[in-house]
């Protein structure tokens, strides 16, 4: 499912440079954790005209990780949290609901999940990344749910 992901970047215009850094570091996080993720999202914001990627995001079934800054070379930070059966509370902030199921060129999503006592996950998304995001937040949303 990472290369569906990986191709869905390159099909909807995000910048090659960005979509191949996120296959590099994916690459080298599945070797180092020896975890195999099945999706990948990657943050990403709007200041006025310019665009930004904060972080890159790897999940499968237990594991949630987020690379900070990964278009940063010379460095690493990597969070790595077992979201399974740990989910807390789940926020989605959202212009409207066509920004969760039909998202347009000016649609914005935030999305926090608390995982455990201490952890907050943060998400951004702008533009038809709002679809992927969506996608994730039900995948928490139905994580919580199950705990109850």
């Amino acid at each position: 499912m990472i290369q569906d992901d990986l191709k869905w970047y390159r099909e909807n215009d995000f910048p090659e440079t960005v979509v191949a850094s996120a296959e590099e570091i994916c690459s080298q996080i599945e070797k180092y954790y020896e975890i195999t993720f099945m999706g990948l999202f990657i943050s990403n914001t709007k200041n006025e005209s310019t665009e930004e990627y904060p972080s890159l995001w790897l999940y499968n079934n237990d594991y949630i990780v987020e690379s900070k800054d990964f278009l940063v070379q010379s460095h690493i930070d990597i969070d790595l949290a077992q979201y399974k059966s740990n989910v807390r509370y789940v926020n989605i902030n959202a212009d409207n609901f066509t920004a969760l199921e039909n998202p347009t060129v000016e649609s914005k999503i935030k999305l926090r999940v608390s995982i455990g006592n201490n952890l907050k996950c943060v998400f951004d998304a702008v533009g038809v990344n709002c679809s992927k995001l969506s996608y994730l937040a039900k995948l928490f949303i139905a994580e919580h749910k199950s705990m109850q």
